[in-house]
């Protein structure tokens, strides 16, 4: 489930998060597997918990998001409303 891939995956990255350091999350996969699913989710979890010392009086914290999808040559950039602002991959 999504909660077990947090817990796994995600709650360690936001801890680094936390502390200033940087995380990062690399799905691969066969089309169809649940991979763009899945990232969602985490996505979704990782936000509530990185910004749960705001809503708790705390200060919240400044973080950047990237979420691309590669596909042969192409990157697209997910967090884009149209899904485009994608460019082929430079060599």
């Amino acid at each position: 489930t999504t909660d077990e891939v947090y817990e796994a995956v995600g709650r360690p990255l936001v801890g680094r998060a936390k502390a200033g350091q940087v995380g990062v999350v690399f799905a691969y996969g066969q089309t169809g597997s649940g991979k763009t699913h899945t990232m969602n989710g985490l996505m979704d979890c990782m936000i509530a918990d990185l910004f749960a010392a705001d809503a708790e009086g705390g200060v919240a914290p400044t973080v950047s998001f990237s979420y691309l999808e590669m596909l042969g040559n192409d990157v697209n950039d997910c967090l884009t409303a149209d899904g485009a602002g994608g460019d082929e991959a430079k060599d």
